[in-house]
């Protein structure tokens, strides 16, 4: 099987995995990774946190972003802009709907480069313990990731972990995967 079709067969085993996932179990899971990251020196000692609106059936890191905020910490949010990320500081209450439906920072927005940015919390359909990472398809991330010099951490439910996540050259790795009943940060 090519690379393409591993990923595109793995993409629609995690969706189903994920499907069977109670709201509440997501919630729960949630919460535990958030905590679990903010007890890290990675985040810590972070000055500018990258976080995200998380879809339906995603790991949501909403309490990561209000520990942070009450820790004086900036708080970034990737907005689709072509085919790339552009960084924004955003409060609540300056987000609008995006291109595929995810909530993004409005124009009122400040945007940063992505050097500012110390620890990048990034979503994911699956991880792996080498720091391997499948996202939806379309890149996004992994143009983001191969650039930055962030702490980047990967986060999910115990159930999107797994032995082996198929990995291209253009693929962005991790350096940190958090779940809530276990965390792995990898060396640089």
């Amino acid at each position: 099987m090519d690379i393409i079709s591993e990923k595109a067969a793995l993409r629609a085993e995690m969706k189903s995995r994920i499907a069977e996932m109670t709201q509440e179990e997501m919630n729960r899971q949630s919460v535990a990774v958030c905590m679990r990251l903010t007890q890290s020196s990675e985040f810590i000692n972070a000055d500018t946190v990258l976080v995200y609106k998380a879809m339906k059936g995603e790991c949501d890191p909403a309490l990561l972003a209000d520990i942070a905020y009450g820790m004086g910490k900036r708080v970034a949010y990737p907005r689709c802009e072509g085919d790339e990320l552009g960084l924004y500081i955003a409060d609540e209450g300056q987000f609008v709907s995006g291109v595929f439906g995810i909530l993004e920072p409005d124009d009122s927005c400040k945007r940063i480069d992505m050097a500012e940015v110390d620890l990048a919390v990034i979503p994911g359909l699956a991880f792996d313990e080498k720091g391997g990472r499948l996202g939806r398809g379309k890149g996004y991330y992994d143009r983001l990731l191969n650039g930055m010099k962030a702490v980047k951490a990967g986060v999910c439910f115990n159930e999107q972990l797994i032995g082996r996540v198929p990995m291209d050259v253009h693929d962005g790795r991790m350096d940190m995967i958090v779940t809530e009943k276990w965390d792995l940060l990898l060396t640089k």
